[in-house]
């Protein structure tokens, strides 16, 4: 279905490095998947990783570290296994994308792990 489609375009333009054009599509993916799937499926939090990874990419570490902590919520209210290739990339990427967060904002961030 389109969001799907569009989330695949997204990826598309996040491997051309055209991260503005690949956020776009996410964000408008992200409205479907609202809608289709609802906010608690797996593919919502793989969707929401890679959001947080396009704002990573454009310098925008608080909108990433907030975007992977929810993907990271909704891994574990899904009870995945932590060696599920979702729960170990949004676990990978939000530590790094804390430690840059925390540097950026001079805020204190919640424990990745407090979800």
């Amino acid at each position: 279905h389109g969001g799907v489609v569009l989330n695949n375009l997204g990826n598309v333009y996040f491997n051309l490095k055209q991260y503005e054009q690949a956020l776009e599509c996410q964000r408008q993916c992200e409205a479907i998947y609202k809608e289709t799937i609802g906010d608690s499926h797996p593919q919502y939090a793989s969707l929401l990783n890679n959001i947080g990874r396009t704002y990573y990419k454009l310098s925008m570490y608080v909108d990433a570290y907030e975007n992977n902590k929810k993907a990271l919520r909704i891994v574990h209210s899904l009870r995945l296994p932590p060696d599920h290739p979702i729960s170990t990339h949004c676990d990978t990427l939000n530590k790094l994308v804390a430690s840059r967060a925390v540097s950026y904002t001079h805020l204190t961030l919640p424990t990745i792990y407090s979800v």
